[in-house]
């Protein structure tokens, strides 16, 4: 214990069964996390306060495990995905009898608009925080937006097999609004697109070569302030390797 890194600082108590899911706030203060679950009362998402590790709130709104959460890279919303085939939407607001804030539900998917009809493994935001994308096992990417009155799904996109991760990139240049979209597949192979949300399109794939040799577990871009033309991906997966992806676009 002496000789850790990062030794033990607290424990949280709180879910039933096994962490699945945990997603941190763009400003570090807000912590939020998932468990396995076979109903909805397992289901929740509980936000903790990095500070004081006091629970801020319990979100529940899915009904089997929450797969993967993501803040919106301004932080006004929370982003979740579940074994039920659906999406959750959560928007900032003011807490009650607090100074702090917690989140609401804003917008929700069912299982007949959702576009996927399996398990929707990952899930991620676009810079703008206006456009999210979901992974699922039915072989599918989907691309949501912003409009007035709910979130729309306005781009898809089939791949080869079951797509288990998925991540975003920041913006290419400053000129436009294209990013790079990563998704890894059942099989370890990674595939790389520039998808453009004013034009609503994917570009070309690039395959990387080096792949895994099983099911990619998570994906992520390294972040970054600056504008260039260089970006680095990690990618983890269940042959128990961690790989990193340089790339020049």
């Amino acid at each position: 214990m002496q000789n850790t890194l990062w030794p033990e600082a607290t424990k949280l108590y709180g879910h039933g069964n096994d962490i699945i899911a945990l997603a941190a706030s763009s400003d570090g203060t807000i912590l939020a996390s998932s468990c396995r679950a076979a109903n909805n009362m397992d289901a929740h998402i509980i936000l903790w306060h990095t500070t004081t590790w006091h629970k801020v709130d319990v979100l529940a709104k899915h009904r089997l495990t929450v797969t993967q959460m993501a803040f919106s890279p301004d932080d006004e919303y929370l982003l979740s995905v579940s074994r039920d085939r659906t999406w959750t939407v959560f928007k900032k607001k003011a807490a009650e009898n607090s100074t702090g804030f917690t989140y609401e539900v804003c917008d929700f998917s069912n299982k007949k608009d959702t576009m996927h009809a399996r398990v929707i493994w990952s899930c991620a935001w676009l810079p703008d925080s206006h456009h999210f994308v979901t992974a699922s096992r039915d072989k599918t990417v989907a691309v949501w937006g912003h409009t007035e009155a709910a979130w729309v799904k306005q781009a898809f996109l089939s791949e080869s097999n079951e797509v288990t991760a998925v991540a975003v990139s920041r913006n290419i240049d400053k000129e436009t609004d294209g990013v790079l979209v990563a998704t890894g597949l059942v099989s370890g192979d990674i595939n790389i697109r520039v998808y453009s949300p004013s034009e609503m399109v994917f570009g070309e794939v690039l395959q990387i070569f080096h792949k895994h040799q099983s099911m990619v577990r998570r994906l992520q871009f390294k972040p970054s302030v600056e504008h260039s033309n260089h970006f680095v991906l990690a990618s983890c997966a269940d042959d128990k390797r961690v790989h990193l992806y340089e790339i020049e676009t």
